[in-house]
């Protein structure tokens, strides 16, 4: 939680007026179920992700999208916030990732993230951590970190816009907050702190914009200014209105689009569901387990560790065939709310490719017990060692 507000921290005086007001509409992309909430609580916003792993922050408008074009008008926004996303995407597919940005701003976008100056608190992260990896630390060494120079080349590359380098938290209170949210003997205590002292913090973080960081914010402005097409105060009936469909590029009425007639619906985190759909990858399991499978996984997921569990997942999708003797068990008795966020991550993770047996149980049934209970990828890498696949998950 300090790592997030010290993202956001800086920019408050650029975002909010001296009311704490938001100075126009904001998009924020790639936030996650919080996003501009963790630091500005009672400032409206659209916020868009392609999974939001738990129940979203009240004051977002959020808008589940699949990976690709955002699902938004041109100029639908003032102001687009993209912090800490870039170092995620493909470095081939990153100067169009920010153009896209551009397009649904009104005028202006800021984008934020580590570059390769913080390489090595990267390493250090990855020793201290161990195998398996968390994802967002994954994803660094699978996309690797942008150069300054390749962030600058992205914001100063867009058609009909300018780039300027501004400041942000000091690279070495920054790093300092980062580590301390993600190491265990510390985690604990930054959250409290975070929670008890966030407008102290906010302040610490907001002026400490002093000295060198390895993370590197730009605001990246429109020549030509437009009205965006949603107000500062970011009505639900104006965010409808600037929705696209990401099947036929229709606009919406009522939530309906007008060229294919899609429906928008509201998933269970309180997002409305703009990704698209996939086919049924999980069925619902009865009161009494159905499954005669040899190896069975017992995957528990919970809403505050994403990241454990859909490592798991994703572990168990790469490694397994329908022909193999497999079940894996998704149990959301304890939490039943989470059954749609884990049927469709399932989906979105699947995508085309087929994949062993997979049970989503929304009711208490007993476990066999020749069950294997996974937490994680290296859990079902260990409990596939018995099958005839066990490569991929291990890898």
């Amino acid at each position: 939680m300090l790592n997030w507000l010290a993202r956001y921290a800086p920019l408050r005086d650029t975002l909010l007026d001296e009311r704490g007001r938001a100075r126009s509409s904001i998009l924020d992309v790639g936030c996650g179920p919080h996003g501009l909430a963790c630091a500005f609580p009672d400032v409206p916003f659209v916020g868009t992700d392609v999974l939001f792993p738990h129940r979203v922050a009240p004051t977002m408008t959020a808008v589940r999208s699949r990976p690709g074009p955002l699902p938004f008008a041109d100029a639908s926004f003032g102001t687009v916030l993209c912090l800490d996303v870039l170092e995620h995407i493909p470095g081939p597919e990153r100067a169009g990732f920010v153009a896209e940005l551009a397009r649904v701003a009104a005028d202006r976008v800021i984008l934020a993230c580590p570059t390769s100056e913080a390489q090595a608190i990267d390493d250090f992260l990855r020793a201290q951590l161990g195998e398996p990896m968390p994802t967002w630390l994954a994803e660094h060494y699978a996309c690797g970190l942008p150069t300054p120079a390749e962030v600058a080349a992205c914001a100063c590359g867009v058609d009909g816009f300018t780039g300027t380098e501004i400041g942000t938290a000091n690279g070495l209170l920054a790093v300092m907050a980062a580590v301390a949210d993600s190491l265990p003997p510390f985690d604990a205590v930054a959250r409290a702190e975070a929670h008890a002292h966030a407008p102290e913090w906010i302040e610490l973080f907001a002026a400490a914009r002093f000295g060198t960081s390895p993370r590197k914010i730009w605001l990246i402005e429109r020549i030509e200014q437009r009205e965006p097409l949603v107000p500062h105060d970011a009505p639900a009936g104006a965010v409808a209105a600037a929705l696209r469909c990401p099947d036929c590029g229709g606009d919406h009425r009522d939530l309906r689009c007008t060229g294919c007639g899609r429906q928008v619906v509201q998933d269970a985190t309180g997002a409305l569901d703009l990704a698209t759909p996939a086919a049924p990858a999980t069925e619902t399991a009865p009161a009494g387990l159905d499954t005669d499978a040899a190896t069975v996984l017992w995957l528990a997921p919970q809403a505050g560790r994403p990241a454990r569990w859909v490592s798991a997942l994703h572990a168990y999708i790469a490694a397994t065939t329908p022909a193999d003797d497999t079940c894996l068990v998704l149990d959301v008795s304890a939490d039943p709310a989470m059954a749609d966020v884990v049927a469709q991550a399932c989906a979105d993770l699947a995508g085309t490719s087929p994949f062993g047996d997979v049970l989503l149980v929304a009711d208490a049934v007993a476990r066999p017990p020749h069950a294997d209970v996974v937490e994680d990828a290296e859990g079902v890498a260990r409990a596939l060692g018995r099958v005839a696949h066990p490569g991929p998950a291990a890898a």
